[in-house]
C-alpha cells in the first residue's frame, strides 16, 4: 500500500522497485519454486484509504504478507489491525519509534529511525556548521511530530543551542511562502526540514524567491531521496 498518485506519488518508485525484483526472482525459479505475487493499491498517502486497502488485502487477497508499506501516518492508522491479524509487515517504510520502541513482532523495518536520525543532523549543524540557532520544519503528522521530539531530545546536548523558530506545514501544502517568511524573520544559522519530496523542493524554492539561500538547509533522507528536485 502506497501513494501512486497524489502528494507523495514519487514514492511509487517503492512499488516499482518491488515490482522489478518480484519479476527477476519469478523469472528465476522463484522462491522454493514459488512464484511472487505483488498486489498494490493506491492510498494517495491518505490515512483514511490505507485502512480499506489493508483490510482489502487480508481479507480478500488472503495475502501472506506485506511489504514496504510507505508512509508513517498511514501504517499507525493499520498498525492495531495487522498487528492483531499476525500478518508480517516487511520493510515497512517508516522510521517512526512507534514500530519499534516496543518492538512489535510482525514488523521488520528497513529505515533509519527518525528520533536516530534527527539526533544526528543536530549534531552536524552544531560541530560541523557552528550553528547557535535552527529553525525546526515539520510535516505536521505521525512521521514529522516523530522527528520534532527526535530534535528538542538532541538540542538538550548542545549548550547555547536554541530553536529559533518551529514551523509546520501539511503534506498536500502548495503554497509555503509564509514558512519562508517565518524562517527569513528569525535568520537561524541552519534549517532542519522534515518533509515529503514535494514540499521540501517547494519550500526550498520559496526561500530562493526571498534571497535566504545563503542559510544551510539541512533535509531528512525521506524528503531528499531525488535530488532531481532540488536541481529543477
Amino acid at each position: 500500500i502506497g501513494p501512486q498518485t497524489g502528494p507523495a506519488a514519487q514514492y511509487d518508485l517503492v512499488r516499482q522497485a518491488i515490482t522489478s525484483y518480484f519479476n527477476y526472482v519469478n523469472e528465476n525459479g522463484g522462491v522454493n519454486g514459488r512464484t511472487l505475487k505483488l498486489i498494490a493499491y493506491d492510498d494517495e498517502y491518505q490515512p483514511s484509504k490505507t485502512v480499506p486497502a489493508a483490510k482489502r488485502l487480508v481479507e480478500e487477497d488472503k495475502v501472506y504478507a506485506m511489504v514496504g508499506n510507505v508512509c508513517t501516518p498511514c501504517n499507525a492508522a493499520v498498525k492495531d489491525y495487522i498487528t492483531q491479524k499476525g500478518i508480517p509487515m516487511v520493510a515497512v517504510s517508516t522510521g517512526a519509534s512507534q514500530f519499534v520502541n516496543p518492538p512489535i513482532r510482525n514488523y521488520f523495518g528497513y529505515l533509519m529511525n527518525y528520533r536516530m536520525e534527527a539526533a544526528i543532523y543536530v549534531d552536524y549543524v552544531v560541530n560541523k556548521l557552528g550553528a547557535k540557532s535552527i529553525a525546526v520544519v515539520y510535516q505536521n503528522d505521525d512521521y514529522g511530530k516523530d522527528n520534532w521530539e527526535g530534535v528538542k531530545e538532541a538540542i538538550q546536548k548542545y549548550d547555547g543551542l536554541t530553536i529559533a523558530a518551529e514551523v509546520t506545514f501539511l503534506a498536500t501544502d502548495n503554497d509555503f511562502s509564509s514558512q519562508a517568511q517565518q524562517i527569513q524573520q528569525v535568520n537561524p544559522d541552519a534549517i532542519l526540514m522534515f518533509a515529503t519530496p514535494k514540499p521540501a523542493a517547494s519550500l526550498r524554492k520559496e526561500l530562493h524567491k526571498i534571497g535566504a539561500t545563503d542559510i544551510p538547509y539541512i533535509v531528512s533522507s525521506v524528503g531528499a531521496n531525488d535530488t532531481n528536485l532540488f536541481n529543477l
